[in-house]
């Protein structure tokens, strides 16, 4: 079973001209993880889904231009061991 997390950030020009580059990856903490951890284990209790049942918590990075096109994507698989 795959749970994914999606961040999506909108990038704007005057934050780039001032030297300020976000990402969305960067409001993706360990804390964060940890309370999807705990949401996925609720997840699965309530709806009486064995928890020995093989998972993975992927992170999808959306990053849209202020007009909301599309400018960058980035989908990084298991990442509960890697942030």
């Amino acid at each position: 079973m795959i749970f994914v997390e999606v961040k999506t950030l909108v990038v704007k020009p005057e934050a780039l001209s001032v030297g300020k580059e976000f990402s969305p990856e960067q409001h993706f903490t360990k804390q964060k993880i940890t309370r999807l951890k705990r949401a996925i284990e609720i997840f699965l209790i309530k709806n009486r889904i064995n928890p020995e049942i093989k998972q993975r918590l992927d992170l999808v990075a959306i990053e849209l231009d202020e007009t909301g096109e599309l400018k960058d994507l980035r989908h990084y698989e298991n990442v509960s061991d890697s942030f």
